[in-house]
């Protein structure tokens, strides 16, 4: 995706469409990556996710299916690694539950491993509070994150 005005002649004009098709991830770990167009039609990496520990190191010959390397731009800031669980639960810092977390606040809570919850054969429900299985985005800010690679 892009955004902002940079993109208002990009293809697609900047507008927002529904893929259709299936996005399944791996029950014995995986990693998630964040990407976007800078307005130099750039690729910018934004966030790395791996639930299936450690990121590898690049340049090697072979990954596993469920190995990756984290990309350098993502190598001070912008990436978390959590042991593998098949389902996590963002328990940290949101503007919900902490009186005046900002969006640094909330960034510096995800990228912090401690406060993810993993369990295996148990499923996290989303917080009813009408906000869909991903959260709830409010000013920026993530106020809970419930994931699942388990049907």
């Amino acid at each position: 995706f892009g955004y902002g005005p940079a993109f208002e002649n990009f293809p697609g004009g900047g507008k927002w469409e529904q893929e259709e098709g299936a996005f399944s991830l791996s029950e014995e770990g995986d990693q998630l990556f964040v990407y976007c167009f800078s307005g130099g039609n750039e690729v910018a990496t934004k966030a790395g996710f791996s639930y299936s520990g450690p990121f590898q190191n690049s340049g090697l010959p072979n990954y596993g299916l469920n190995e990756s390397a984290l990309p350098p731009e993502l190598s001070d800031v912008g990436a978390v690694a959590v042991p593998h669980f098949n389902n996590y639960l963002y328990v940290g810092p949101s503007a919900s539950n902490q009186a005046n977390c900002d969006d640094d606040c909330v960034k510096k809570g995800l990228e912090n491993p401690d406060n993810y919850s993993g369990k295996d054969g148990v499923r996290f429900s989303p917080p009813n509070n009408g906000s869909g299985a991903f959260g709830n985005i409010r000013h920026g800010n993530w106020n809970s994150v419930a994931m699942s690679s388990s049907v």
